[in-house]
Formats: structure tokens, C-alpha cells, sequence
């Protein structure tokens, strides 16, 4: 009974030196590159005659449905990752997966692609 007792004690001992490895690999994963954000859009992107037509209404719902719908099934891609002539193709290839509607689809496109020229410029004003 006492060598019963003693192996329990040492798991016990065991089990309780684990979590903090475990969490400190949690809280490790919650900072890789895989875990990604939809960043938000400067009103200033508008401005840009390659924009015309849109607003920031469409803007915020193309944000909206990426950082809700994609996150359903994978982590969310860093938009930089991909050329801007890739995206639409990569947004119409998962729009099924995702039930995306139409409209979706293209306010997604038009978000990621203000996003991406957004961080594009940012990237050159740090240089």
C-alpha cells in the first residue's frame, strides 16, 4: 500500500512540473507567425485612385468576413504572404469552403488587396 501511495505522489509530482512547460509552450505558440490578424484599414487607402469605388463600409465587411469565416477552418494567412495577383484566385478557390456569397468574395478581395498595398507602403516608409 505505501508503494501504491508513493507512485501516485510521484506522478502527482510529475503532472505539476508539466504544466508550467505547458503552458509556457501555449503562451510560446500564441506569438508564431502562424497566428496572424486582419489588420485594420487607414481611411488614408481610400484616397489612392487605384481604389475608386470602394469605401470603408466594404472595406470593414471584406474584414470582417476574412478575420470570422477564414479562422473557421485554418489560421489566418499573413496577406503579404501572396502577390496581389494572387489573392482573388486564392479568395474564389475557398469561397466554396467557406459559403462565401458573392458580394463576400469581393469585399474580402478588395480588403486583403487595400491591406496588402497598405503594408507594402509601410514596409517602404520604413527602408
Amino acid at each position: 500500500m505505501a508503494h501504491h501511495f508513493r507512485n501516485r505522489v510521484l506522478t502527482m509530482k510529475t503532472m505539476l512540473l508539466s504544466v508550467p512547460w505547458i503552458v509556457l509552450v501555449i503562451l510560446a505558440s500564441c506569438q508564431s507567425e502562424l497566428n496572424n490578424t486582419a489588420p485594420p484599414i487607414a481611411p488614408a487607402a481610400l484616397n489612392r485612385k487605384t481604389n475608386s469605388g470602394l469605401n470603408m463600409a466594404t472595406l470593414e465587411r471584406g474584414r470582417n468576413v476574412f478575420a470570422s469565416r477564414c479562422i473557421e477552418c485554418h489560421v489566418l494567412p499573413a496577406i503579404p504572404n501572396y502577390s496581389a495577383d494572387r489573392w482573388p484566385r486564392i479568395v474564389h478557390w475557398m469561397s466554396d469552403r467557406a459559403a462565401l456569397k458573392p458580394a463576400d468574395q469581393e469585399a474580402v478581395i478588395a480588403y486583403i488587396l487595400a491591406a496588402r498595398k497598405q503594408d507594402v507602403l509601410a514596409s517602404k516608409m520604413d527602408r
